[in-house]
């Protein structure tokens, strides 16, 4: 992901009304932005959602907390930005 997309998705939540919670936002699976970011493994955007107060116990459609899935997938970086 190049910095200027990084930037756009910085934008996005910062421009979003934060009664949205943008960075808790799901799609239709059940996903939220955060398991989005975890599961493609771009420790980046995690970074970045990570600013903006996402809830961490947030349970995909499968059950699995940003924590669990980034475990279960071997994400040791994202595992670390998440544990900070």
């Amino acid at each position: 992901m190049t910095g200027g997309l990084m930037e756009e998705v910085r934008e996005v939540l910062e421009r979003s009304d934060p009664s949205w919670e943008a960075a808790d936002s799901v799609d239709s699976d059940g996903q939220s932005f955060l398991h989005l970011a975890i599961v493609q493994d771009r420790p980046n955007i995690v970074q970045i959602i990570l600013e903006f107060g996402p809830d961490l116990e947030a349970q995909s459609q499968s059950g699995c907390s940003p924590m669990e899935a980034a475990s279960e997938a071997g994400k040791t970086l994202i595992v670390e930005l998440l544990l900070a």
